[in-house]
């Protein structure tokens, strides 16, 4: 038995040395790089906007009109071509009396939901909720209600979010569907026992669920009605409850109101597109501001888990789009339609006007895409109204036109010369991507792919464009990036300014920005901010510092010719803009190879530093031993460090040579092979021969005291 034992143990022993010296370490093998995402870039092929661009337009001239009508009528007449500001709800009507003004609809960020009380019975049935959103008529409510002013909606966020899947899968809920809303009901047990023409709850009980709604909203009443008329048609008894809005607001989100349905507007923040998805998790039923509909509901739970415990901005816009679906189908809220904003414009002067629904006609595309006519002079004329100059464009410096530089602020109140005349970072297209500006990319990172930041931290990294430059002649750098941040938070005129922990420049053409938060989207509030010139800026007082036109140093597609207090402005074409297309590959800087002379029965360890004008995707290092007349190949994607890109090819003892060859691709699809390599077992025996040898002094060792444990434990 003993000696069987020993026999054994030898043999296990020299099988396990040649296996472990033979076979390449499976974690080189399989390591991988950090997960570098970006957000919706780059764009396709089919995409028309790809990446912001020089203008199209010689002159943009800003001029003041006394009244909405003075306004009104010269853009009608092609004396100015667009409204720099939106139009009121209570002025459409007076737009139908202008035949050649056309109207450009945009998505605004408020949405209208049915929200459904499933703490209380029998509302905690997911069936019942269900067949509610499926006998609700949302078209009817849009155009009967609110005159086709509003769209129907199937999903909890803002149609003007780049996340929004509305267009692609929304209609499940649009339009009333009586049978399958009555099909839901009989599977979750209520049904019509007594004949009465409403169906009971599952314990048999009459039930009549009150419908909440804004009696002092427009439209409201029709909506409430449609609603109600839906429901009864399906069986569900349902009366009505007018009350002011206000009240229903804050009782709904303070959970002080006792209600069955209730209607609410609710506001999307930019920086937020998750909350229609996370606010309903049960942990959430008695924060103030969460959880209307206080539910609790493990499908619900288990999405925001899956949102949470994402850690790349990748997997975390895929939950938010399956979150979404969730919420849509577990029906907490049944989202009834999202509301619009207005703007107008003329096509006397230009043509190709973008149908941007995210900025409307006075969006910063505008001067970049449209196209003047043979009888144009390809001046671009803004009509505003006194409110302009005096609340908005009041002097040159950017931080005097609002106490927070955010979202609505920089494309949906009004035209915005300050993002002409300043680059920013990037720009989201009216095909609702992210596409570059001033950066040529970005990623959001978290602490599993960089080190110096907290575990519940995030840091956006910018990548500036190396042919950036301002209109001094100056290079624009991340310098510049750095000290913008800075100032603006200091000021709080970012959005997010009291989650933002610090900025980092890496050479000349990386910032970041360090987030006190794991949620990659408050990268956003970053995204459209104008970056100012540190040159300029930074010798002066900011507290008593006016600039003049000359200041105005700036980087983006135009520059200001004239400016007069409270009254004009005037912007030229910037022909030194600089955002192009990236078509070049990435280039190899220089590589180190250690050891410096190697052989195939050693790991080789490689560094190489690339340069490229946009950013790297991935370097692949791929390699080749030779055995005989045998090729095994292996390859892996180079891990992105601070100095470089870093792989490991692991050894083979059997090897006779190896072969390697490093690929880089950049976010455009540039692909280059950037370096080669080629090394073989020595053609004298001193290295293979001695490798050899303490292969084998190993060996023995390792069996001897096997040997010699087994013959102590024979004589125990």
């Amino acid at each position: 038995m003993n000696r069987r034992l020993t026999t054994t143990s030898v043999i296990l022993a020299l099988a396990i040395i040649t296996v472990f010296l033979l076979t390449p370490s499976t974690d080189t093998l399989n390591r991988k790089s950090p997960s570098i995402i970006t957000d919706s870039f780059p764009p396709s092929e089919e995409s028309t906007y790809p990446l912001y661009s020089i203008g199209t337009v010689e002159e943009i001239e800003v001029v003041e009109y006394p009244t909405l009508t003075d306004a009104l009528e010269a853009i009608d007449e092609g004396e100015a071509d667009l409204l720099g500001q939106r139009i009121e709800p209570d002025d459409y009507p007076t737009l139908d009396t202008y035949s050649s003004i056309i109207r450009q609809w945009a998505h605004d960020a408020k949405q209208s939901w049915l929200s459904l009380n499933a703490k209380s019975y029998p509302l905690n049935s997911y069936h019942l909720r269900q067949a509610i959103a499926y006998a609700i008529n949302k078209t009817a409510i849009a155009e009967e209600a609110f005159e086709g002013l509003v769209d129907p909606v199937d999903f909890a966020i803002s149609l003007g979010d780049a996340l929004s899947v509305e267009q692609e899968e929304g209609g499940k809920f649009y339009d009333s569907d009586i049978s399958t809303a009555q099909s839901m009901l009989g599977i979750g047990g209520m049904l019509d026992v007594d004949e009465d023409g409403y169906v009971e709850a599952q314990n048999g009980s009459d039930f009549c669920l009150t419908l909440t709604y804004p009696s002092d909203v427009e439209g409201m009443d029709s909506a409430a009605a449609i609603i109600r008329g839906d429901l009864l048609s399906a069986g569900i008894n349902c009366t009505l409850e007018g009350q002011l809005g206000t009240l229903i607001q804050s009782g709904l989100f303070n959970h002080t109101l006792t209600y069955d349905l209730a209607i609410v507007s609710v506001e999307f923040s930019y920086t937020d597109p998750q909350w229609g998805i996370t606010t309903f998790h049960s942990s959430r039923i008695n924060t103030n501001g969460e959880n209307i509909a206080q539910i609790s509901d493990g499908e619900i739970n288990a999405a925001v888990f899956q949102y949470e415990d994402a850690f790349s901005l990748q997997n975390r816009q895929s939950a938010v789009i399956e979150g979404l679906r969730v919420i849509r189908d577990r029906c907490p809220v049944v989202p009834l339609f999202n509301y619009r904003w207005l703007s107008v414009y003329s096509t006397e002067n230009f043509d190709n006007w973008p149908d941007d629904w995210i900025g409307g006609a006075f969006s910063v595309w505008t001067p970049v895409t449209i196209t003047a006519k043979p009888t144009s002079d390809n001046i671009l004329r803004v009509a505003v109204l006194p409110t302009y100059f005096a609340d908005f464009f009041k002097t040159v410096n950017v931080l005097d036109s609002s106490d927070v530089l955010d979202h609505e602020w920089a494309v949906t109140q009004q035209f915005n010369p300050y993002l002409l005349i300043y680059d920013s970072p990037f720009a989201l297209s009216p095909e609702k991507r992210y596409v570059p500006r001033a950066s040529t990319s970005w990623n959001v990172l978290y602490r599993s792919s960089i080190a110096d930041i907290d575990a519940d931290q995030t840091r956006v990294r910018l990548y500036v464009d190396p042919n950036a430059n301002w209109t001094d002649g100056v290079s624009l750098n991340s310098e510049d990036y750095r000290f913008t941040y800075n100032l603006l938070a200091n000021q709080s005129k970012t959005l997010d300014a009291n989650l933002t922990v610090g900025f980092k420049t890496t050479g000349e053409f990386q910032a970041g920005i360090t987030m006190d938060t794991l949620d990659p989207f408050t990268y956003r509030s970053y995204s459209e901010l104008p970056i100012l010139p540190r040159h300029i800026w930074e010798p002066q007082n900011l507290s008593v510092w006016t600039p003049s036109v000359e200041d105005a140093v700036g980087s983006g597609p135009y520059a200001i010719e004239q400016f007069t207090v409270g009254s004009s402005l005037t912007l030229s074409i910037n022909r030194g803009y600089y955002p192009v297309i990236d078509e070049e590959p990435p280039t190899l800087n220089r590589i180190n190879q250690y050891p410096e002379e190697p052989i195939p029965a050693e790991s080789v360890v490689i560094r190489v530093y690339i340069s490229d004008r946009s950013r790297i995707a991935n370097v692949t290092l791929e390699w080749t031993h030779q055995v005989g007349d045998l090729n095994f190949t292996s390859s892996m994607e180079m891990s992105e460090t601070a100095i470089g890109y870093l792989g490991t090819i692991p050894s083979r003892i059997t090897a006779e040579s190896t072969s390697y060859r490093i690929t880089a691709t950049d976010i455009w699809g540039n692909t280059a092979l950037i370096a080669t390599g080629y090394y073989e077992r020595s053609t004298g025996t001193t290295q293979d021969g001695g490798l050899l040898t303490l292969v084998a002094i190993a060996g023995f060792v390792i069996t001897a005291i096997i040997i010699f444990v087994v013959s102590r434990r024979r004589k125990q």
